[in-house]
C-alpha cells in the first residue's frame, strides 16, 4: 500500500506546486504562447489546455465521489492527449488561461472538503481500484504533472 498524506499537508504541496507552475508561465509572453516547441510541437496554450483537462478529470471525481471519467481515459495516453489537443485547438488564448484558473481553483475547494481518510482510502471513492491511494491519483494529475511540463517551459524560454 501506498504512504499515507496527511490532508494539509498535500493540498499545501498542490497550492505551492501551482503557483511555481503559474510564476513560471506568466514569464513567457503572450505573444509567444501559441508558438510550438513547449512539449514537442505543442505549444503552451495546449500545455494548459492539458493539464487542465486533467485537473478537469480530478474534479469530476472529487464532485462525484466515485472514480469514473471520461471515455478519453480508454484511449493510450498517446491517443488522449492527441484529442485533448484536438478538442482545444481554436479555442482563444484567454479563454484556456481563464478555464486554467476556474478548474484549478474548483479542485482545491474540493481538496480542502476532504479528509486524511479520504485521501488515503481508496473504498472513498467507489471504482477506484483498492490498491490504489486517491491522493497519488490526484498527485498525478495534479503537481507532479505541472513538474513535469514545467521542465520542457524552462528549456523552451531558456532557464
Amino acid at each position: 500500500m501506498n504512504e499515507r498524506v496527511v490532508k494539509d499537508a498535500f493540498v499545501g504541496k498542490v497550492r505551492v506546486a501551482w503557483r511555481a507552475w503559474e510564476e513560471l508561465i506568466s514569464r513567457v509572453p503572450r505573444t509567444e504562447m501559441e508558438l510550438p516547441g513547449f512539449y514537442g510541437e505543442r505549444t503552451l496554450k495546449d500545455v494548459i489546455a492539458h493539464i487542465s483537462w486533467y485537473e478537469r478529470q480530478m474534479v469530476q471525481i472529487l464532485e462525484a465521489r466515485r472514480f469514473e471519467g471520461s471515455p478519453l481515459w480508454e484511449k493510450t495516453l498517446e491517443e488522449r492527449n492527441a484529442v485533448i489537443q484536438e478538442e482545444n485547438r481554436d479555442r482563444p488564448l484567454e479563454d484556456v488561461l481563464a478555464d486554467s484558473g476556474r478548474v484549478h481553483l474548483r479542485l482545491v475547494e474540493l481538496l480542502d472538503g476532504l479528509s486524511d481518510d479520504d485521501l488515503n482510502d481508496a473504498a472513498a471513492f467507489p471504482g477506484m481500484s483498492p490498491e490504489w491511494a486517491p491522493w497519488d491519483v490526484i498527485a498525478s494529475n495534479t503537481y507532479e504533472h505541472y513538474d513535469g511540463h514545467a521542465e520542457c517551459v524552462r528549456e523552451r524560454i531558456g532557464e
